[in-house]
């Protein structure tokens, strides 16, 4: 059976231009992003565990989190926020990277400043990460705790 005209043409356009992405005559300078490839468990970065502690500098959050791709990240935002109802009692948010197929601890402290804060009177709070990666894939964890902070009693070694 032979092809008839426009499939022909068909294939020989698809040849030159698969020929033209191979050879880097696309006409573009750009090196092509390398894939963000999945590590063994999945993909993605996820929150593990969480906990506050209240140390002599002021309360800070403890943050787990896992990154099950291949690649690493820099420059992701990592914010926390605690409210009382509706109005919001305190925030924090710090810039954070990781490697690829990791598991890490971040502390982000409230800086609260002369400012009484109670937060056993907090009735939820959120953390959020936003994790861009070079090749335009983003990754975004946003979780909702509805329930008051609880902070462990941390001891100083002196």
């Amino acid at each position: 059976m032979s092809l008839t005209r426009r499939e022909t043409i068909g294939s020989i356009l698809l040849a030159g231009l698969a020929g033209c992405v191979g050879s880097g005559l696309d006409g573009g300078d750009e090196e092509t992003p390398t894939p963000i490839e999945v590590g063994p468990s999945g993909g993605g970065v996820s929150l593990v565990r969480h906990h506050f502690e209240y140390p002599d500098a002021g309360p800070e959050l403890f943050a787990t989190l896992q990154n099950t791709r291949d690649a690493g990240f820099e420059l992701a935002d990592m914010e926390c926020h605690v409210y009382e109802g509706d109005t919001l009692l305190a925030e924090t948010f710090r810039t954070i990277s990781m490697d690829g197929n990791t598991t890490t601890e971040f502390s982000l402290g409230f800086n609260i400043g002369s400012k009484q804060v109670d937060f056993q009177s907090s009735t939820r709070y959120t953390i959020t990460v936003d994790v861009p990666y070079e090749n335009g894939v983003t990754d975004k964890i946003e979780k909702e705790f509805d329930q008051p902070v609880q902070f462990i009693e941390t001891t100083s070694t002196e």
